[in-house]
């Protein structure tokens, strides 16, 4: 958890970097928020070979690669559609890893399911944080372009 976390993280940082420089990744937008759990899901089924982390990983990064595509104008994304994809797909990552996934004790430090648990409650609090973040800034976005300044 805290391996998937610091990577995120640092992923996030540095996108937020470079969306100061090029707008589409700016640090509270979708696709940066999902590259970077994306980025930290494939960095941690490389490390601990997580097996959520299979399905989450290219999950996230396909939701990223949706809404660049879309905040760049090249197509129109469902923005609901995704993010319900989404919030389904780790879902079902995380319960096929909760009923199939064979995991040593010494994995788990605690020998029982607690701890796939709480990678399943943060995974899902980050993608939902995520989700409401782009969507109150894209609210926030859209009445200011509405108002007019008479």
């Amino acid at each position: 958890m805290r391996y998937w976390f610091a990577t995120s993280l640092i992923a996030w940082g540095v996108l937020g970097v470079a969306g100061v420089y090029w707008y589409p990744l700016h640090w509270y937008s979708a696709s940066t928020i999902l590259f970077a759990a994306g980025i930290g899901c494939l960095a941690n089924w490389l490390r601990n070979r997580s097996f959520h982390c299979v399905i989450t990983g290219p999950l996230f990064l396909i939701a990223a690669i949706l809404f660049l595509v879309g905040s760049l104008g090249l197509a129109r994304v469902h923005v609901s559609l995704v993010w319900s994809l989404l919030i389904v797909g780790t879902g079902v990552a995380f319960l096929l890893e909760w009923k199939h996934a064979k995991r040593s004790a010494s994995y788990y430090r605690v020998g029982d399911q607690r701890t796939t648990i709480s990678y399943s409650a943060a995974t899902l609090v980050f993608s939902v944080a995520g989700a409401m973040a782009s969507m109150l800034f894209f609210l926030i976005r859209s009445f200011r372009a509405t108002r007019s300044f008479a």
